[in-house]
């Protein structure tokens, strides 16, 4: 971490000879360089050391007088080399003892407890300290101590592990105990998830949750079986829903129709009476025939009759007066049913038939004035006649019902926007969406009003929502635009050493949670006080994708890439469960292989996450990955960046989108700021700027919950400790271009 980079190396510029105070910077002859300056002496406490400035007292390659080297796992203190124990331990003789319960080091390195007592918080006594028991000198946990389960002397068999003081059964890696017996609690219907829950009737346990197990021909969708073949909801595919009007057959929407409808051709018809669709759809009745139930038939005014395929009228039809073929006598007319001599006053004399020209289609205001063919006469004027419910509109008959010109009444026309309308009972309806927009607001009356083209919200089909700032090209969405434009130091930090051990690199940030890893462990925090923390595997290969909330790790055929393990040719990536550490999915072949040497240099690896995709820094290289597809682009040589050199295999950034240019934002290794990089120009400006960053080089963002996450060892502005990391606020903008 007090290293920096020169021409590729790492240099101690406090001390370096041939780079003193910074690169390039050579000493004199007969001179050294101390606190990063030339002089002809060292300063007080310091030796000449082949022309640096050495502290003898705890230089591990100069302990003690200049070239006396400490082995490994030792540490030079006061000149001398001796072994580095771990938090809690103390060295005895060159072996690291825990002074609070060793019994031959109690307290102090050889204070040797009595015969029958024992170290307890560093003292020898009989008795033990709280929550411990003197079993036979030792001071044991009668909760959980095999040999001594519950009482001193009770062992546990077996396979049996001690838990509250009772033995039971140790289950392999993947079952747990439920009531002395191991399951799998993955997919046991009677412990699915947790011991003693089941699934009901008809569900199985998969994941460890119950879910509907749907029999032949049904699907199940978000836990109910459905038949795709004729679900509206659910038509063809899952989520699939059906316009308005439509029903779903043998899993395609088409227009659907009211009661006692047909759908002819797109178009609801009643098959009863349509002239059109007379019985079946396309069989129209001829010139002067109706549609009767199903049937072509003669079609006659209520007053008149159907005799011998002809409309006559019974109460004035000479030949067929007040029923068929009952003719009056040469001489007679026919009036209101009955023979007579002579017509009366209501009615008139034409050509021997007495007709009501009012009323009579063949005499309509005066004897021999004809009606048309579909023309009633009313009141001595001929108007159309339209059968059943049908209307006279603009001289036509209608059906109201099924017109969408006159969709209820004449001249109502449905119209919907980017749609095709159709009536249904008089109602208008939308059908289908014009090629490009979609009913995504499911109002029938705001027509097809998304369009699926550009709506970033329903970006191809109705639903599928671009993730923040990404903007919806051709019904696909693009790369979100993202800029930072605030990392404040109001933050939250927690020391994780306990779980994680030393820093190793690699953090990670899904939508709620974020991450990084240590030697012993990953762990895993909340975003929004860095609180809740729990082991979580590792991925040394960790990235981000900022816009989904999505984890990724790199990988080498089948392995991961690991820390200090020299050379991997990366050829895919696989998305990670951000609860349990997983795999989930299949990996995501790389467009190429990006070879890695995870044993170089932390200031020149770098992992960069950024909105749908991550830049990866490898040597003096920049390579730029998209998570959905796995495309590979080469970025071109690294522009002048000095990012901070720590002991980790690689440095974590963020990478930006905006301007027409990616932007990488880092810990600058020249002072305590946050650097900005574009790539397009290759300038460099300081983003944040803080008072101590301590030895800082993993930093990332979240999106949804505006913060930026960090991990630091030692002491930092926001405190001193051994292993912390801070989850801070923090905000971003997508700009236009």
């Amino acid at each position: 971490e007090y290293l920096s980079e020169c021409e590729g190396a790492c240099h101690d510029l406090d001390v370096d000879h041939t780079n003193c105070g910074s690169c390039g910077v050579v000493c004199g002859a007969g001179e050294v360089c101390g606190d990063g300056t030339c002089s002809l002496s060292c300063g007080s406490g310091l030796a000449d050391c082949s022309g640096s400035c050495t502290d003898t007292n705890r230089d591990r390659d100069n302990c003690g007088a200049c070239g006396t080297i400490c082995d490994a796992g030792e540490v030079c203190s006061e000149g001398l080399c001796s072994v580095s124990c771990a938090l809690g331990l103390d060295n005895c003789g060159g072996v690291c003892r825990d002074l609070d319960t060793d019994r031959s080091n109690c307290g102090a390195c050889d204070t040797i407890c009595g015969a029958g007592e024992v170290c307890s918080e560093g003292v020898c006594s009989v008795n033990c300290a709280d929550g411990l028991d003197n079993c036979d000198g030792s001071c044991v946990d009668l909760d959980r101590d095999h040999d001594n389960c519950r009482a001193c002397g009770t062992a546990c068999g077996a396979g049996e592990i001690c838990t509250d003081g009772d033995c039971s059964v140790s289950c392999a890696d993947g079952l747990d105990n439920c009531d002395g017996v191991c399951r799998d609690l993955d997919t046991d219907r009677a412990n699915c998830g947790v011991c003693g829950t089941a699934c009901g009737a008809g569900e199985v346990c998969s994941g460890g949750e119950c879910s509907v197990s749907c029999g032949g021909g049904a699907t199940n969708c978000d836990g109910v079986c459905r038949d795709l073949d004729t679900d509206r909801a659910n038509c063809g595919a899952c989520g699939a829903a059906c316009g308005a009007g439509q029903v779903c057959d043998t899993g395609d929407c088409s227009v659907t129709c009211g009661g006692g409808l047909t759908n002819c051709d797109g178009v609801c018809r009643d098959l009863d009476t349509d002239r059109a669709n007379c019985g079946a759809c396309g069989t129209a009745c001829g010139a002067g025939l109706v549609c009767d139930t199903g049937e072509c038939a003669l079609s006659c005014p209520d007053y008149l009759r159907v005799c011998d395929g002809v409309c006559v009228d019974p109460n004035a039809d000479p030949e067929n007066c007040g029923g068929c073929g009952a003719a009056c006598d040469p001489g007679e007319v026919c009036a209101d049913g009955e023979c007579d001599l002579s017509c009366p006053e209501y009615l008139s004399d034409c050509d021997g038939i007495c007709v009501d020209t009012d009323l009579d289609p063949a005499n309509c205001g005066e004897c021999g004035m004809a009606c048309g063919e579909d023309e009633d006469c009313i009141l001595g004027e001929c108007f159309l006649a339209c059968p059943g419910d049908m209307l006279e509109c603009d001289d036509m008959c209608i059906d109201t019902n099924t017109d969408p010109d006159n969709c209820g009444d004449c001249g109502e026309v449905c119209e919907f926007d980017n749609g095709v309308a159709y009536c249904d009972g008089g109602e208008c309806a939308l059908g289908r969406c014009d090629e490009g927009f979609g009913d995504c607001d499911g109002d029938g009356e705001s027509g097809c009003e998304a369009d699926l083209l550009e709506d970033a919200e329903n970006c191809g089909v109705c639903g599928n929502e671009c993730s923040s700032g990404a903007p919806c090209e051709d019904g696909e969405c693009g790369i979100p635009l993202f800029r930072i434009t605030r990392m404040s130091n109001t933050c939250s930090t927690v020391d994780h050493n306990s779980n994680s051990g030393d820093d190793r690199g690699g953090i990670g940030v899904a939508r709620d949670f974020f991450y990084y890893m240590g030697d012993n462990s990953g762990v895993r925090f909340n975003i929004g006080d860095a609180g809740g923390q729990a082991r979580w595997t590792r991925h040394d290969g960790i990235m981000s994708d900022l816009a989904t909330g999505n984890i990724y790790a790199l990988l080498d055929g089948a392995r991961e890439i690991t820390a200090w393990d020299g050379w991997f040719d990366i050829d895919s990536i696989r998305q990670i469960n951000p609860e349990t550490s997983a795999f989930i999915g299949d990996p995501v072949s790389l467009s190429r292989e990006i070879r890695i040497n995870t044993s170089g240099s932390s200031s020149l690896n770098g992992v960069y996450s950024g909105p749908g995709f991550v830049v990866l820094a490898v040597e003096g290289r920049l390579w730029q990955i998209e998570f959905a597809t796995g495309t590979v682009t080469d970025l071109g040589a690294r522009p002048s960046m000095n990012c901070y050199s720590c002991e980790n295999w690689a440095h974590w950034g963020i990478a930006e989108n905006f301007g027409g240019s990616i932007h990488l934002v880092y810990r600058d290794g020249r002072g305590q700021y946050i650097s900005r990089t574009t790539l397009r120009t290759g300038s460099t400006a300081t983003l944040a700027s803080f008072s101590d960053l301590s030895d800082m080089c993993s930093i990332g963002f979240n999106m949804f919950h505006n913060r930026w996450v960090f991990h630091h060892e030692g002491g930092a502005q926001w405190g001193t400790c051994c292993e912390v990391v801070g989850s801070c606020e923090a905000a971003w903008d997508s700009p236009e271009g």
